[in-house]
């Protein structure tokens, strides 16, 4: 019997063996690495899914409530033009001629005068009609006062001037012909106007309570 040196129970593996069992080792490791890698790519890529999703809705909300705010401005446009237009059909009427040199209003400025509210009387000055009822009760417009005419029973300065107590004692003081409608009591004593009515209607009383026509003196 020939004797090789060596049994099939206590001999060593074949080198290759060892190799192998190593090299499976380095694949199965780098295997590894690579589901690693692959997970944590996943999870980012979920993740850059996720803030796509979160902004897309983030903007249909910002959508949404900005078509919400238009939708509100116009239905605010519509409700300022209803106003708007009711102002227009229930127009100011236009004042009497008592209102209009009662008012203390400027004509041009704010024609727009409240005569009374809640029953009292009130005296207010706008620019633009005043709001039926919640502002005022009653207004008038004091725009077209300019060309109202006085009532014919109303007062002027178109009068004679009493010759002893003032067409002879104010002499030179005494209005032309150009300007002979004279106030003779008040803070505008001696003052002369064109107009018959100014020291009249037109003026308080502490400013002028008496006048007359200069031109009528004897």
């Amino acid at each position: 019997m020939v004797d090789h040196g060596f049994d099939g129970i206590d001999s060593e593996p074949p080198a290759t063996t060892t190799i192998t069992k190593v090299e499976d080792l380095h694949h199965a490791s780098s295997l590894w690495n690579v589901k690693k890698w692959m997970g944590a790519t996943g999870a980012l890529v979920l993740m850059v899914f996720a803030l796509v999703a979160v902004s897309s809705s983030s903007l249909r909300a910002n959508h949404h409530r900005e078509n919400e705010m238009e939708e509100q401005d116009q239905e605010l446009l519509r409700s300022v033009d209803l106003v708007g237009s009711s102002r227009d059909e229930v127009a100011a009427p236009a004042c009497t001629f008592e209102e209009c040199y009662g008012s203390n209003c400027n004509w041009q400025l704010a024609p727009y005068t409240c005569l009374f509210m809640n029953g009292g009387p009130h005296g207010g000055c706008s620019p633009t009609p005043w709001v039926v009822p919640e502002t005022c009760t009653q207004q008038c417009d004091l725009s077209g006062c300019d060309d109202q005419e006085p009532p014919a029973n109303v007062k002027s300065c178109d009068v004679p001037c009493d010759d002893a107590e003032w067409c002879n004692a104010v002499g030179e003081r005494l209005c032309g012909s150009a300007a002979p409608f004279q106030c003779t009591v008040g803070s505008a004593a001696f003052g002369c106007s064109d107009d018959k009515y100014t020291w009249t209607f037109k003026t308080s009383i502490p400013t002028c309570s008496a006048c007359c026509n200069a031109d009528k003196c004897a």
